[in-house]
């Protein structure tokens, strides 16, 4: 039988693995030599991707680095903006704080300045009231003086008290209360404390949006200078009410030196009169205008009232004061027919009759020279008021004055009476200038003229 010889196959020498396709068989040679080439084709290809890496790598770092530094230093610039922004906010703060105490002094300082200037104003009124310059409680209209409006105590009176302003106390602000301030400064004040800004910096945020810290309230601001210039406007009036009132003491000692220079005085009454009512010589002045402030109105003022009070003083010095209450003349001074001899003579004095026992008072200040019965004066009493000036009461019925006694304008001298050479009851009522005889009248009607005026 013929059989055929076939080679079989070597596995051995074949790497047998499972494809889509079945079994499929490489020999071990080719295997062999593929594995070389694969590794040389790897390292050719990991050496390839190394250079290309490193080629990429250095700008890309060189990028990451730029862009970190860039922020960083927007990040240092911005801080370093914050940091002088909150720096200066809080200087503005420290300056806005200093100078609203400041100027809180600088109101506190001018209020009690005001107040001390009304203190000193209230006396002076006081004594322009008991003199009669202006009037107390009353608002009957006055004469005019010398062209100068009549004051009333309603318009010359300033219309603030020195207890309507209450100094504040140190850290208040809301003790600033002025007749005349709106309410809504009060407020303000009020609602005012001292810290204007907040002093923990936690409470700003370093943010790059953050707006400016909150400035100080200018409410503040608006009250203080709303205060300040009510505490100018009431330094004017006061300035202003204080010169009126110089204006009216200067203008009534102008007026009453007038009328009493008129009468029948001597050189020495005269210069007594002038000097208690002039003022200190001035050299030359001059210069531009500048409002006086209280300070020197009120210095004006009581310059004038002294002066005044001087010549009130004066004044009394003269036989100005009625000696009757109810002076109604019989018998007028000079030439008349004598009522005993019925022939011409001289009256060197008045007569008025007065009901026996009405008090007979002192027409000025002086020192009783005599007292006691003088002839056909019958019981009389003498006066020198000094200056060459001297004043007799004669008639009397009763004498209470001894002689060498300080009598005063108005005290009682004695009682009327009928001694002496005399028809009636009544008073003889003589002055005389350096020992003659001058009419009493004048002295009298300018007595009437000055209180009609005050």
């Amino acid at each position: 039988m013929g059989r055929t010889n076939k080679q079989q196959p070597n596995y051995a020498r074949q790497l047998v693995y499972a494809g889509p396709r079945g079994l499929r068989r490489i020999p071990w040679a080719v295997v062999v030599l593929a594995l070389p080439m694969a590794s040389v084709l790897a390292g050719a290809t990991g050496f390839a991707g190394k250079i290309a890496f490193d080629e990429w790598k250095q700008p890309l770092l060189t990028s990451l680095v730029t862009t970190h530094l860039k922020e960083t230093e927007r990040l240092e610039n911005q801080l370093a903006a914050l940091r002088h922004q909150l720096h200066t906010e809080r200087s503005n703060a420290a300056l806005a704080q200093h100078q609203a105490r400041t100027s809180l002094a600088e109101l506190r300082q001018q209020q009690q300045q005001l107040a001390q200037d009304l203190q000193q104003l209230q006396p002076l009124l006081n004594s322009a009231g008991n003199s009669g310059l202006l009037p107390q409680n009353s608002t009957e209209p006055r004469p005019k003086v010398s062209g100068v409006p009549n004051p009333n105590v309603n318009d010359v009176q300033p219309r603030f008290e020195a207890e309507t302003l209450l100094v504040p106390q140190q850290g208040q602000t809301q003790a600033f209360f002025l007749r005349g301030v709106p309410n809504e400064i009060t407020i303000a004040l009020e609602q005012k404390k001292t810290a204007m800004l907040p002093q923990d910096a936690s409470q700003v945020a370093l943010d790059a949006n953050l707006p400016s810290p909150p400035r100080p309230n200018e409410s503040f601001a608006n009250a203080a200078s709303a205060l300040r210039g009510s505490l100018a406007k009431t330094s004017q009036e006061l300035a202003s009410n204080t010169n009126a009132i110089t204006t009216i003491a200067e203008a009534d000692i102008q007026r009453r030196l007038a009328l009493l220079q008129a009468l029948p005085l001597n050189t020495a009454s005269r210069d007594m009169l002038q000097s208690a009512s002039e003022k200190a010589p001035a050299p030359a002045i001059g210069g531009p205008y500048h409002p006086a402030e209280p300070a020197d109105a009120l210095a004006l003022l009581q310059n004038a009232l002294d002066r005044r009070q001087s010549l009130l003083v004066a004044q009394e010095r003269l036989p100005l004061q009625k000696p009757l209450p109810t002076l109604k003349i019989s018998s007028a001074f000079g030439p008349r027919m004598d009522p005993f001899l019925r022939k011409p003579a001289m009256h060197h004095g008045i007569d008025a009759p007065a009901k026996t026992g009405t008090p007979i008072s002192s027409s000025a200040l002086g020192r009783v020279t005599f007292a006691g019965r003088n002839g056909g004066y019958g019981l009389a009493v003498e006066i020198d008021h000094g200056n060459g000036i001297t004043s007799k009461y004669a008639h009397l019925h009763k004498i209470t004055v001894k002689k060498g006694q300080m009598v005063i304008p108005g005290e009682t001298l004695g009682l009327a009476g009928n001694t002496g050479r005399s028809t009636g009851p009544h008073l003889h009522f003589e002055t005389r200038v350096d020992g003659k005889p001058v009419d009493p009248m004048p002295f009298l009607k300018v007595a009437d003229a000055l209180s009609a005026a005050s």
